[in-house]
Formats: structure tokens, C-alpha cells, sequence
């Protein structure tokens, strides 16, 4: 069989559900995806924080084999990178005969970027020499100004630390001008390779739908509040839980009204819808070239999203289910048979690479 080329589209912060069929999102290119290949309805990530996630992801280790325990792009890092010796994927591939292009979010390593693991970089962010933190200017700043007097619609308000929205409509934002980049540079070079003998893969990794949930109204017109319905434990007193969990919520996310989780709610499934559309423009440039039948997809995430469960939002310490169920759809049309299969069996992040 003809070595397939391989398409990897990898979000920040979706949850699982949101590409399983009787979840309210509006995604009609996953749906396609899922008819065409197979749905894995239980997969899960290594950790719900990106850089460890994303490093089981490349590795097929675990935190405590490949050495990336938190987030990196902030002083609280506890190393810079993986340790040594550890491979990815990509070391493989190339050895392999692979061309690898990486376009998109990278949050695996200070020490090397994708380049230094094979890839061609189209288009790279969170790499050394970016922060992802609140400074001590930063705060020094946001505590000297004084709080609103009153709370604008999804504002969460932090005194001290200034106030921050967590959803909102907004036509044109830093993080969709990165995402819509990315997207198309791995469409320039679907074109660009169609009728070359040599297999590729193109690497895909956006920033949403990553909390704030801020997305251009034509999704946001496509959900109706009154149509969103609130967890069965969104009301959890979490009085039998870790005392930091109550505290995260009620300093934070209390504040919102039923409505206003309603909203981030809502919000939340048109940045889905949003990353639907810019996927399926892959999925486009694999049909107008010829090279679907010999291309694996995969569509997954780094981690979840709360979403009101428990009354959070984003992720964290808390260790809900919500954080760490993440999508997995793969099609392959030359080498999956009966597709359109859900496959219930548990499955993680660490599976799709083998560990070497």
C-alpha cells in the first residue's frame, strides 16, 4: 500500500463532545470527517495544560518520561523542555522519506522549534522568546487603575489584576488573523505538492477556541441563547471537593450570572463552528488536488474546556472530565475499512505516536 500523506489539525481547548453527533455544535465538516472515518469517543489528554498535552501528543510519553510538566512561556515553568534523548514523531517521519511542514501553534519546547525536529516551519507561534504570563508590570499596571464602576456583560473582575472578558463578539481578532494564516498556508502547500511522488505531512495547530470566546457574529447569529442549556452540575457547591476549587470558582467565575454562562456557552460553540469552516478549507484543497483517498486526517485537540461544569470555564487545577476529554476523528480513505464507525474504547494522546 502507498505510504499516505498525513494531515494533522490539532485546536487549543476544544472538548470531546463538541465533534460527537448529538453534540449542538455546528460542525458540518467534522460531521463529513466522521462519516468518511472513524470517530474515537473516548480519548483523552495526559495533562489539561498545553505544553505537556502537546508534548504526549509528539512523543507518545508521558509527562514523566518526556520532561514537559506545565506550561513554559511563564516564570512558574518547572523545565524548558524535553529531556534528553526523547524523539517525536517528526524525527521518524523524516527518516521515513516524509516532507513535514508545521503551520501553527508549537508550546512543546524553549529549547528547539519544529525546525529543529524536522519540519519545514509555514507559520509558528508560542516558541521561545514569546510569554504567555502576567508580568509584574502587568499587574503593577492593571492595580493601579480602578475598576469599572459597574461589570460590563462577561467581564470577570479581579481586583488587583484588572478585569477580564471572557467572551465577547468581535470581528476581527489577533488570534483569528494567526489561525485564518496558518490555515492557509497549509492550503499553499496542499496545491503546491499535488502530483509530487514524495509523502507529506502538514501539521495544523490554531489558538482557539481557547478562552476569551471572542468570535465574529455571522457564527454567533447561528446559536440562540435560549438554546443553551446549562450542565447538570453546573450548581455543584463543590463542598465536598478541594477548598481551591470553590475558591477558583467564587473568585472568578461566580460572578457570572446564569445567563452570562449561558453566553460563554454559546460563544464557545461558534469559535467550534469558526474552526469547522477553516478545517473544511483543508479538507477542500485535498479534494480539488486529488489527494484525499491518500491522506490520513486527523482532527484532536490538546485539552478541554469546563464549560460550566462544576460552574468553571476554561482549565486548570481542577481535575473534571471536561479538561481532559479532547476530539479524535480520523479519516483515511484507502485504509480504513467500514467507515462511520464510533469507537467507545478509551484512548489518549499518547497513542498516536509510538514511544520510542
Amino acid at each position: 500500500m502507498k505510504r499516505p500523506n498525513i494531515l494533522i489539525f490539532m485546536t487549543d481547548h476544544q472538548r470531546g463532545d463538541t465533534v460527537l453527533p448529538e453534540h449542538p455544535a455546528i460542525m458540518p465538516n467534522i460531521e463529513r470527517l466522521a462519516r468518511e472515518g472513524v470517530t474515537f469517543s473516548e480519548t483523552f489528554c495526559t495533562m489539561a495544560h498545553c505544553c505537556p498535552a502537546r508534548a504526549s501528543f509528539f512523543t507518545g510519553l508521558y509527562p514523566t518520561r518526556h520532561g514537559v510538566w506545565n506550561n513554559l512561556l511563564n516564570g512558574q515553568r518547572l523545565s524548558t523542555g524535553l529531556k534528553p534523548g526523547v524523539r517525536l514523531f517528526s524525527d521518524h517521519l523524516t527518516e521515513a522519506g516524509y516532507d513535514l511542514y508545521y503551520s501553527g501553534k508549537w508550546h512543546v519546547s524553549l529549547d528547539e522549534r519544529p525546525a529543529d525536529r524536522g519540519w519545514r516551519e509555514l507559520a509558528v507561534n508560542s516558541i521561545a522568546g514569546q510569554r504567555h504570563e502576567l508580568t509584574w508590570e502587568l499587574l503593577e499596571k492593571g492595580a493601579a487603575q480602578p475598576l469599572p464602576a459597574t461589570r460590563r456583560d462577561g467581564d470577570i473582575v479581579m481586583p488587583g489584576y484588572g478585569v477580564y472578558q471572557l467572551y465577547g463578539r468581535v470581528e476581527d481578532a489577533p488570534n483569528h488573523k494567526t489561525d485564518e494564516d496558518c490555515v492557509e498556508r497549509a492550503c499553499a502547500v496542499i496545491r503546491e505538492t499535488a502530483g509530487t511522488n514524495k509523502p507529506w505531512v502538514i501539521y495544523v495547530g490554531t489558538g482557539m477556541p481557547h478562552a476569551p470566546y471572542k468570535v465574529p457574529g455571522r457564527y454567533l447569529d447561528m446559536y440562540r441563547p435560549e438554546d443553551v442549556p446549562l450542565p447538570a452540575s453546573y450548581r455543584d457547591t463543590m463542598d465536598d471537593k478541594p477548598g481551591y476549587y470553590r475558591k477558583l470558582r467564587r473568585m472568578r467565575f461566580d460572578q457570572l450570572s446564569e445567563r452570562e454562562a449561558r453566553e460563554s456557552i454559546r460563544h464557545f460553540w461558534a469559535m467550534c463552528t469558526y474552526l469547522d469552516d477553516m478545517f473544511g478549507r483543508l479538507l477542500k484543497a485535498l479534494d480539488e488536488t486529488g489527494q484525499a483517498e491518500d491522506t490520513l486526517v486527523l482532527y484532536t485537540s490538546d485539552h478541554g474546556d469546563y464549560m460550566a461544569e462544576h460552574g468553571l470555564f476554561e482549565k486548570g487545577v481542577p481535575s473534571f472530565r471536561g479538561a481532559y476529554h479532547v476530539p479524535a476523528v480520523v479519516r483515511w480513505p484507502a485504509g480504513i475499512r467500514n467507515p462511520g464507525r464510533q469507537v467507545d474504547g478509551l484512548v489518549s494522546l499518547v497513542d498516536f505516536a509510538p514511544p520510542f
